[in-house]
């Protein structure tokens, strides 16, 4: 019988089955009840949670506080480093309840692969039989600097070296670097999902560093659709804008926008 699948939302992913929360290989510990609700808010995205809900799927016919459900919301964002404020996983929807409002992807338990382990001695991955590659990356970075346009896929088999590859190429670099590096994890999905939740990632932790409100000054107009998907980074005022309302003309005026801005991911 197959595992339940996990929940992820980066850097952290969730199973479900084990009742376990994990940040890379590390693994996270919660009370019993806070995880529940986690898993419950983590199981309804970008929905409005009340209390009343919260109380009836943890602490079904027991009698506790209706303060529970905030004490475990408390917790879980001490671990997640979540400011109220400016929430980036649960936003409280004020007197109503919580919303979880990062983007989340389930994959099935076998297929999550967690990343190559970092070297430790020197100052970066050792790279044998590379050099022309690099070599090919180095000048194609250098073209992106200049203002043109660069897509570089590495391909191959799983376990040849790929994530190495990538980071000793960002070590070469690291030292003359002047654009911004955004990253994003890729994991065969479970189900349907969104086939560029990875680039919806890196430019979602591009959005919270310094500089992040230009990144989300271009989403909002060049890609109203991918930001849409990134509730965390809008105000409330925006995420109730009748522009981003999925239904009428409004969807088909931002799905409009999207397709003439289709050049700018080249």
């Amino acid at each position: 019988m197959p595992s339940e699948p996990y929940r992820l939302f980066p850097p952290y992913r969730l199973d479900p089955a084990n009742a376990q929360l994990w940040r890379g290989d590390e693994e996270i510990s919660l009370r019993p009840k806070t995880f529940d609700v986690l898993r419950y808010l983590v199981d309804h995205p970008g929905v409005l949670v009340t209390k009343g809900m919260l109380l009836d799927a943890v602490w079904p016919e027991v009698a506790v506080s209706d303060t529970m459900p905030a004490t475990c919301v408390a917790e879980l964002r001490r671990i997640f480093d979540d400011d109220a404020k400016k929430p980036r996983f649960i936003e409280t929807v004020h007197r109503r309840g919580y919303r979880f409002i990062a983007p989340v992807v389930t994959s099935a338990a076998h297929e999550v692969q967690r990343e190559a382990p970092k070297e430790t001695n020197g100052s970066g991955p050792m790279m044998v039989g590379r050099e022309e590659e690099l070599a090919h990356l180095k000048r194609w970075y250098l073209q992106a600097l200049e203002g043109r346009r660069r897509l570089v896929f590495v391909a191959g088999e799983a376990g040849i070296g790929k994530t190495t590859f990538v980071q000793a190429f960002l070590d070469s670099v690291a030292h003359t670097a002047t654009g911004r590096i955004g990253r994003g994890q890729c994991v065969e999905q479970y189900g349907s999902g969104e086939p560029y939740m990875p680039v919806l990632e890196a430019l979602s932790r591009l959005s919270r560093e310094q500089g992040g409100e230009r990144v989300v000054d271009l989403l909002q107009k060049f890609a109203p659709m991918w930001l849409a998907q990134m509730p965390g980074l809008l105000t409330r005022e925006e995420r109730a804008s009748p522009n981003r309302d999925s239904g009428g003309n409004a969807a088909t005026d931002v799905a409009r926008n999207n397709r003439g801005a289709g050049s700018v991911g080249g």
